[in-house]
C-alpha cells in the first residue's frame, strides 16, 4: 500500500502568496471598470467625428483595450474556479483525508487545480497588461487634435506618452523581477 503524500507537499502556495488574489481583483474590479471606459470612449469618438488626428486608429485602440480587459475578466473567472485553498478541500472533501493527510487522488486533483490556476493567473495578467497599455495608447492618440498641435496640447500628449512608457517599464520590471 502506498503512503499518501504529506500535507506540506500538497498545499504548495502560489508565489508570491497573494498573486492569485491580486489577479482575481484585477480581473474582477479594475478590468471591467476600464473596459467600460474604453467602450464609452469608443461611443464618444463615433458620434464626434474629427476630434482627434487619427480617429480610426484611436477607435481601434479603444476597442482593442476594451476587449483585452473583458478577456482579462473571463480568465480571472476561470482563475477563481481553480484557486482552491487547502481549507476548501478539507471543508468540501473531508472523506478524502485520513488523520489530516490527503488521499493520493486528492493530491493529483490539487496539482491539476494549482497548475490551471497558475495558467489562468498568467493569462489574466497578460491580458490586463495589454488592456492597460492599449488604453494608455488610445488616450494619448485621442489627445492629438487634427492639424497643428498647440503647445498646451503637446504637454497633454507628452503626459500621456510618459504614462504609457511608465506602464511599459513597470511591466518589464515586474517580468524581470519574477524571472
Amino acid at each position: 500500500m502506498t503512503t499518501p503524500p504529506k500535507v506540506e507537499r500538497l498545499w504548495a502556495p502560489p508565489s508570491p502568496l497573494g498573486y492569485h488574489s491580486a489577479m482575481q481583483s484585477a480581473g474582477g474590479v479594475a478590468a471591467p471598470l476600464l473596459a467600460g471606459f474604453s467602450f464609452t470612449m469608443t461611443s464618444v469618438l463615433l458620434i464626434s467625428p474629427n476630434v482627434c488626428r487619427w480617429q480610426n486608429a484611436t477607435l481601434a485602440l479603444f476597442v482593442a483595450a476594451g476587449l483585452f480587459l473583458i478577456f482579462a475578466v473571463q480568465t480571472s473567472l476561470w482563475l477563481q474556479s481553480y484557486a482552491v485553498r487547502p481549507t476548501d478541500f478539507q471543508e468540501w472533501l473531508p472523506n478524502k483525508f485520513a488523520d489530516g493527510t490527503p488521499s493520493s487522488d486528492l493530491f493529483s486533483k490539487h496539482q491539476d487545480y494549482a497548475t490551471r490556476a497558475d495558467q489562468y493567473a498568467r493569462w489574466t495578467r497578460r491580458l490586463y497588461n495589454l488592456g492597460i497599455t492599449t488604453l494608455l495608447a488610445a488616450v494619448t492618440t485621442a489627445a492629438l487634435p487634427p492639424g497643428r498641435i498647440p503647445n498646451p496640447r503637446l504637454v497633454v500628449v507628452a503626459i500621456g506618452a510618459v504614462g504609457l512608457l511608465a506602464e511599459l517599464a513597470w511591466i518589464w520590471h515586474s517580468r524581470v523581477r519574477r524571472s
